[in-house]
């Protein structure tokens, strides 16, 4: 007589919300950051909203989370401008960078410029800042 396996049963699939379902309610959220959208998730696990709307919806419409929650996107100075911004002001580190940044709002300039500047010139930080 030969053994048969049981069979486990897999987790059901959850039924998760359209993507245009999800995205406009969590557009009517008012959230300010993706920092934001991950602390509401986790303390409400709103019902048919994924916890990774990028994975979910990465096939059905996902952009971006600045488009998934409505944000309004950053608008930086060109490359040039903020390495000439980070001379004039005698920057030696990416830690000094990033004070200056959070302490000059008014510049317009990148937190992380190596992303933002990947681009549009970016090399490395030394080149950025000599």
């Amino acid at each position: 007589m030969q053994a048969t396996k049981k069979s486990i049963p897999h987790k059901k699939r959850k039924e998760f919300l359209s993507f245009r379902e999800a995205r406009a309610f969590a557009r009517k959220l008012g959230l300010k950051s993706v920092k934001e959208w991950g602390h509401y998730w986790a303390t409400h696990r709103p019902q048919g909203i994924p916890s990774k709307p990028q994975n979910t919806y990465k096939n059905d419409g996902w952009i971006s989370y600045i488009d998934f929650l409505g944000l309004k996107k950053k608008e930086f100075v060109p490359f040039e401008e903020a390495q000439q911004i980070a001379r004039t002001h005698d920057i030696k580190s990416r830690k000094h960078w990033r004070v200056f940044v959070k302490e000059n709002p008014r510049h317009r300039i990148p937190r992380n410029p190596e992303r933002v500047y990947r681009p549009h010139g970016w090399t490395n930080w030394d080149d950025f800042l000599r």
